[in-house]
């Protein structure tokens, strides 16, 4: 895991496994697809570890979004439904994100967002109570002008989605549109890095795809 990152991941019950990664924000895609319950339930958990030692939440990386795969489809429609309303020209690749997700995942499985990392460890449960706006508006219906105040306004597929070129790297075939924005960005990428930052650049989305990108996740 990388600090100052939010994590898109599936829980199979016996293991964890990273889909998605962002850095900095929270792609407004993920955030279509929870409710305000299970935010307002991470807030009380984070609350509770506070009292504890303020030094817990800063370790406990285990500490998520959860939430059942039926219930993730179910707000995936809704979501939908909101860029069909306010943003048209993302409701394509938010289809195929919604897709490629309901492929991915398997009855019983359980999505899981890790947001802690990019929120203010000073300020944590007023930043969640931020993301809990935006997923409470975008349930009413309402515009995403307070999410791109907070997450700022890029609207690429990155930004939208997240990366996952160090885990499955299979969204890129599932989405044209995806697959340009990563096939941009690393184009951009070699021409500003030169020769030692073109071999860093292939050791750090090249060499991690030789393992599985997979956390063991042990239960009592």
């Amino acid at each position: 895991m990388r600090g100052h990152s939010a994590y898109l991941m599936r829980n199979t019950g016996t293991e964890t496994e990273c889909l998605f990664e962002s850095c900095f924000s929270v792609p407004l895609f993920w955030l279509t697809l929870i409710d305000t319950k299970v935010i307002k339930k991470l807030g009380e958990e984070i609350k509770r570890l506070f009292l504890r030692s303020a030094r817990r939440i800063m370790s406990n990386s285990r500490t998520t979004i959860k939430l059942p795969r039926e219930y993730m489809l179910k707000n995936a429609e809704t979501g939908k439904a909101f860029f069909r309303k306010f943003h048209p020209g993302l409701l394509g690749l938010y289809g195929e994100f919604a897709a490629y997700l309901a492929r991915i995942f398997r009855e019983g499985d359980t999505l899981e967002l890790d947001i802690i990392e990019i929120t203010d460890f000073a300020a944590t449960v007023r930043s969640l109570n931020q993301v809990r706006d935006v997923v409470r508006s975008i349930r009413l219906g309402e515009s995403p002008r307070r999410y791109f105040e907070i997450f700022g306004p890029g609207q690429d597929p990155l930004s939208m989605t997240g990366d996952d070129r160090r885990f499955r790297n299979q969204f890129r075939e599932f989405s044209a549109s995806f697959a340009a924005c990563c096939d941009k960005e690393e184009k951009e990428r070699r021409k500003n890095a030169g020769p030692l930052g073109n071999l860093r650049n292939f050791l750090t989305f090249v060499f991690p795809n030789l393992v599985k990108h997979k956390i063991k996740k042990l239960h009592p």
